[in-house]
């Protein structure tokens, strides 16, 4: 493991944050503006939390190289 991307060279973003109550307050988030919410970890790109998505990100965003790099 790098740890040149922990938090003090000891914690993962998930070490230090309650994952499922940031989901429960994306969702909250999402359902009130209609935007939609995407977290991943640094430098891993790990999907962390994700609300609010509709089937365009997965048909189309994910799935076209520009639009997939611009999401990123």
């Amino acid at each position: 493991m790098n740890t040149n991307n922990l938090v003090d060279g000891k914690h993962l973003f998930r070490d230090l944050v309650d994952i499922d109550r940031l989901r429960a307050m994306f969702d909250n988030f999402a359902q009130a503006t209609g935007f939609t919410v995407g977290l991943t970890s640094f430098p891993g790109r790990e999907l962390l939390v994700s609300t609010g998505c509709r089937s365009i990100c997965s048909t189309f965003h994910r799935n076209c190289p520009k639009a997939k790099h611009h999401c990123k």
